[in-house]
């Protein structure tokens, strides 16, 4: 088994002249320039951290962002300080979100505009647009983002969400189909815009789960034909589903340490979760083992995941795995749409 001694999710990259990108639509893998960093860097690649489920159209490099439209990546203005990107823009009325300076945007193509004046934000997840909201972190506060409004999702007895350390989903105007989450105090809850009323304040908070989680992905959504469920991962690393107001255990097993993507219940996509370096697939109640191999690091979406020696493998739905390219330091993104491409970054 080798060792990694640059693949690192969360920290920065050192210097070095050789770095090279690469966007992924589907499984087209194209080269999309050298990068020469000349300090220490962290970029973010396509999505948020808290949430891989959504499709997403930028992608910062060395602070910068850029708008990928097809294989072309156009800067969005001049700022060099972009820190997360999340969600897509169509040109039309839904926007991306970004943050910059501690201070939120919306973006639409290669326009940011500020959202928010206050600083303080830290997290974003999801889209903006007058229908659905995304959700984001400021000050430790959980906050629904529209395009016309920032909400604070608020219990029955009008408290905010404080404390809060992690968010994923989004939520869906005057629908209760959507489900968003937060983890406040390890605590789990659950947002919802209640649709008896129309208000763009009104949207509630409500307690799922009293155990203690520390991580969450993907987002929940239910109707009479289909229906998905987010993923989390319990401080006793016990794996759950969660659903509409409600969480389950998925099996017995513990030592789960990472999850991606969303579990729809019907169809694919299915999620992905690692188990004592063991890949597996999650589809509704069902885990399978990808492979043998339990050298596992380190996953993406509904189907990236990389091993201890930085190959990384595109993972198909029917448990096979195959190379998609050698010395991955970084990667983010998703493959179920190729229209919205993964960000891969090698040296």
């Amino acid at each position: 088994m080798g060792i990694v001694t640059k693949f690192n999710p969360l920290g920065a990259l050192p210097k070095n002249n050789n770095y090279k990108a690469y966007l992924l639509f589907g499984t087209n893998l194209i080269n999309v320039r050298t990068l020469g960093f000349t300090e220490d860097i962290q970029p973010e690649f396509c999505f948020s951290s808290s949430d891989d489920s959504i499709q997403c159209n930028y992608a910062i490099l060395n602070g910068k962002l850029f708008f990928v439209n097809g294989q072309n990546l156009s800067q969005v203005g001049t700022y060099t300080d972009w820190t997360a990107i999340s969600g897509y823009s169509d040109g039309n009325d839904v926007y991306a979100l970004g943050i910059r300076n501690g201070l939120l945007y919306k973006i639409m193509s290669t326009t940011a505009t500020m959202h928010s004046p206050y600083p303080g934000w830290t997290k974003i997840c999801g889209n903006a647009s007058p229908r659905t909201y995304g959700l984001g972190i400021c000050n430790s506060v959980a906050y629904a983002i529209s395009s016309n409004a920032i909400v604070q999702p608020i219990d029955g007895s009008n408290n905010p969400l404080s404390n809060c350390t992690n968010i994923t989903g989004r939520i869906m105007y005057n629908s209760s189909r959507y489900g968003g989450y937060g983890i406040s105090n390890g605590k789990l809850y659950y947002f919802q815009k209640r649709s008896s009323d129309n208000a763009d304040t009104d949207i509630r908070i409500y307690i799922i789960d009293n155990n203690f989680y520390y991580k969450i992905c993907g987002f929940a959504y239910g109707s009479s034909f289909m229906s998905a469920y987010a993923l989390g991962i319990d401080t006793n690393f016990s794996l759950f589903n969660i659903g509409l107001g409600s969480a389950s255990q998925i099996g017995t097993n513990t030592n789960w340490t990472n999850i991606s993507g969303y579990n729809f219940t019907y169809s694919s996509p299915a999620a992905l979760g690692i188990n004592n370096g063991n890949l597996y697939i999650i589809q509704n109640s069902n885990v399978t083992q990808v492979g043998t191999d339990t050298d596992w690091t380190n996953i993406s979406g509904n189907s990236l995941a990389i091993k201890n020696n930085e190959d990384l493998y595109l993972i198909s739905s029917n448990n096979s795995f195959s190379l998609l390219i050698k010395k991955c330091i970084k990667f983010m993104g998703n493959t179920l749409n190729s229209s919205f491409p993964a960000l891969i970054i090698t040296g």
